[in-house]
């Protein structure tokens, strides 16, 4: 009898290690489960290392190809620097009440004894302005700037001196 218990008591024992066996079994294989699901999402979220070498490469030969094609100088921007330069002149003579003078130039201007070199590629028909000592314009005239490609004109008008610029047909 003592031995029917002792076996019944070791199956038990037994049974029991085979169940807590199991439940490791089958926490670990829940934990790996997660881990995975947790990588797989991590992956899926990122970029590869390849992958950001590749866009790297394409932006940086678009920036190179990009910056090629606009070699030439805007004309448009440099037009736009040459009114802000003029209006700054213009606010000088008044504020300073004295006279000021703007020399144009084939491949610089002079504002107010400044010089102004202008970018490659564009050039500009001589020409000069003066202002009263207040901030009037002396006499009224344009100019013409061009690039490779087009061509504008500063037109500047009499009396006030406000400025203007047109875009000219070749």
């Amino acid at each position: 009898m003592v031995r029917k218990f002792l076996l019944m008591m070791d199956r038990r024992l037994t049974e029991k290690k085979m169940i807590i066996s199991r439940a490791k079994k089958i926490k670990a294989k829940k934990q790996n489960t997660d881990l995975n699901k947790k990588q797989n999402i991590a992956m899926k979220n990122g970029f590869t290392l390849s992958e950001c070498l590749v866009c790297l490469l394409i932006v940086c030969i678009l920036m190179i190809t990009t910056k090629s094609s606009n070699s030439s100088s805007s004309l448009p921007v440099f037009m736009k620097q040459m009114e802000s330069r003029y209006l700054q002149v213009q606010q000088q003579s008044f504020a300073l009440k004295q006279e000021k003078r703007i020399r144009i130039d084939e491949n610089y201007a002079l504002f107010d004894h400044q010089k102004f070199q202008y970018p490659k590629g564009i050039v500009c028909e001589p020409a000069s302005f003066g202002f009263s000592s207040r901030g009037n314009i002396q006499t009224a005239g344009s100019f013409i700037c061009s690039n490779e490609t087009e061509s504008m004109k500063l037109v500047i008008q009499i009396g006030t001196g406000r400025i203007r610029d047109e875009k000219t047909e070749d």
